[in-house]
């Protein structure tokens, strides 16, 4: 089966092209994921699970676009319909870790701050106060008795750790974004594919009675050959006979 026409044509290299986007994008929202997910002072702020989900919705979009690939390159409208219901998949997972990113992003604070006072131990608090050159959470007062600084890290972690959730927040969103745009595609690729299986069929089938009339025709007409040559050969044995 090959998709013929302009508009099919059109639709088969979006969805190619989209398929190719999609891998890309999976691939990009599970590099930055494993970024976050080694990060401890993400960790220690309780960006896991949101991290974890991205990693997942990355994944499965990477499958989306094999499938979408497959599916377009060899015009198989089974791959095209896995294709959709992964990128329904993507769309959910996407969504799930969007909106936990931007629920996070307003609770940073007051979770870096209960984790600061609970959990964190002092070599913990050495290496975040080094690395973001602040002393304590909220004032100096919580720091180790080493630190320096008089800037609390409450300002430079939170806004640290917050545009990583943004950015995992729109590489979310933009997961999301293409998978509707797969969609729409793979639906209009499929419904041509459809459409050209039941002309191809209906003209395999005109072709198989054609192929069957023509065969019944050629039987008729060497029944018919054979039978004159019988009444050719009879009628020239009574020749003789009369001839005698």
């Amino acid at each position: 089966m090959v998709l013929k026409g302009y508009y099919p044509s059109m639709s088969l290299g979006f969805t190619i092209l989209l398929a190719g986007l999609n891998i890309v994008a999976g691939c990009a929202a599970i590099v930055f994921a494993l970024l976050i997910l080694f990060d401890k002072f993400s960790m220690a702020l309780g960006m896991l699970y949101v991290t974890l989900i991205a990693l997942v919705a990355g994944l499965v979009a990477i499958f989306a676009g094999i499938f979408a690939m497959v599916g377009s390159c060899q015009e198989s409208p089974s791959s095209i319909r896995s294709s959709s219901y992964t990128s329904i998949a993507v769309i959910v997972l996407a969504g799930a870790a969007a909106g936990y990113a931007f629920a996070l992003s307003g609770g940073l604070a007051d979770t870096g701050r209960h984790n600061w006072l609970t959990s964190f131990a002092d070599e913990q608090k050495r290496l975040m106060e080094s690395k973001y050159a602040c002393c304590g959470w909220d004032s100096k007062a919580e720091s180790i008795k080493t630190c320096q600084s008089a800037l609390p890290c409450v300002k430079p972690v939170v806004k640290a750790q917050g545009k990583k959730l943004l950015i995992l927040a729109i590489l979310a969103g933009g997961l999301a974004a293409i998978q509707l745009l797969a969609i729409f595609c793979d639906c209009c690729v499929a419904k041509k594919m459809k459409t050209q299986q039941n002309k191809d069929h209906h003209k395999s089938r005109l072709a198989t009675m054609e192929e069957g009339h023509m065969k019944k025709l050629k039987v008729k007409e060497e029944t018919s050959a054979k039978t004159k040559a019988k009444e050719l050969k009879k009628e020239t044995k009574r020749m003789d006979k009369s001839r005698k």
